[in-house]
């Protein structure tokens, strides 16, 4: 693909963005890239966000969006011991791992589970969401104590959050909720698209 541009004449360059570097609260990575004829650069946008939102080379940076802004704190959830049917043995050792990795001094804080991925399957709320796909994989797990009793409520990401996570916070989407979900996850990041375009009309 990339010869047969060049055999037209094109210049061509590529390169792998992370939407949180560009203000997206998740930490999808995709490929990107510019084909262009004459003299004008090929230019690529800087980032604007890093992950501690430092002083950087080229100015201040903002901090990565976290996946506390998208969630929907005011949505129920069901206490995972009070469920009629249990949830599947792999979501409990999920929930387990989420457990031992953010608890200390009888604390634990909310955490997100992602299903249909490799590696470590538990990230803090405290940063970006992973990559939303086009299927539903993202639970909140919320541990809570009172009384010398723990609870545990489990709840899957709805299509409203997924979508703020990508930057589509006044967009409206139609079809069933798996029919959204593949909407929202085979999108480009909103802002991360903004700042491409902004450097393609340079």
């Amino acid at each position: 693909f990339i010869n047969a541009l060049v055999s037209l004449g094109y210049r061509v360059e590529d390169r792998i963005l992370n939407a949180c570097d560009h203000g997206d609260a998740t930490s999808r990575e995709r490929l990107f890239i510019q084909a262009r004829r004459g003299r004008r650069p090929i230019i690529w946008p800087e980032p604007t966000h890093s992950e501690t939102g430092e002083d950087e080379l080229l100015g201040l940076m903002k901090k990565w969006r976290a996946a506390k802004e998208i969630i929907d704190w005011t949505i129920p959830a069901q206490d995972i011991f009070e469920r009629k049917r249990p949830l599947a043995p792999q979501t409990m050792k999920r929930i387990i791992a989420g457990l031992k990795k953010f608890g200390s001094y009888g604390q634990v804080e909310p955490f997100i589970a992602s299903y249909y991925g490799s590696g470590d399957n538990v990230r803090s709320v405290q940063k970006p969401l992973p990559t939303v796909t086009t299927k539903e994989r993202f639970a909140l797990i919320m541990p809570e104590k009172a009384k010398a009793k723990l609870s545990i409520r489990f709840r899957m990401l709805q299509p409203a959050e997924l979508a703020r996570a990508m930057g589509f916070e006044s967009y409206s989407f139609s079809g069933s909720k798996s029919e959204i979900t593949k909407q929202i996850g085979n999108a480009v990041p909103v802002n991360t698209a903004k700042a491409l375009c902004m450097c393609l009309i340079q």
